[in-house]
């Protein structure tokens, strides 16, 4: 196999993976608003039979804090992914044609990662969903502000990618 093939392997690797990142987050910021929601019918039902006292009130205190440990958990995640793709970046040996290609596939990528927000926008707009997207508020503003993240983030990724200097390493 010839060094241009490996490269242009490795490129495409990365932009498959910085993008499939993208879309993860949005879908475990969803996932973490539903599973919210499904502690509400929960603490209702023990609420209307005769379960113990002290299940009642363990089941509150998980609702009360549910929304934040998972908001936390959402920012560490998305702050681990941003960072192990800008590593990953540094780290691939690209030769500057790529920048073209990386534009190429950029667009299309900020088109859909925009048509995800506007979901999460449809999914979150619910009056029923207001009540538990309060309790995600680093998570809802990622989310409101996706297109622009988005577009930084690949920016961050694109300016490493070709703003190292090979001749130093």
């Amino acid at each position: 196999m010839s060094s241009s093939f490996k490269k242009s392997n490795i490129f495409f690797e990365a932009v498959t993976i910085s993008v499939a990142a993208l879309f993860l987050i949005i879908i475990i910021s969803i996932f973490f608003i539903t599973t919210r929601t499904t502690y509400k019918p929960i603490i209702d039902q023990l609420n209307k039979t005769n379960h113990s006292e002290r299940a009642i009130q363990m089941m509150n205190e998980r609702y009360t804090n549910v929304g934040s440990t998972w908001d936390n958990v959402f920012m560490m995640i998305f702050i681990g992914m941003w960072l192990s793709a800008l590593v990953g970046a540094y780290m691939i040996d690209t030769h500057p044609i790529f920048a073209i290609i990386l534009l190429l596939l950029i667009v299309p990528s900020l088109i859909v990662a925009m048509t995800m927000g506007n979901v999460y926008e449809e999914y979150v707009a619910d009056a029923d969903m207001q009540d538990f997207v309060a309790n995600f508020p680093k998570s809802n503003y990622i989310m409101q502000n996706w297109l622009i993240i988005g577009i930084c983030f690949f920016a961050s990724v694109g300016g490493v990618l070709y703003a190292k200097n090979k001749y130093l390493s």
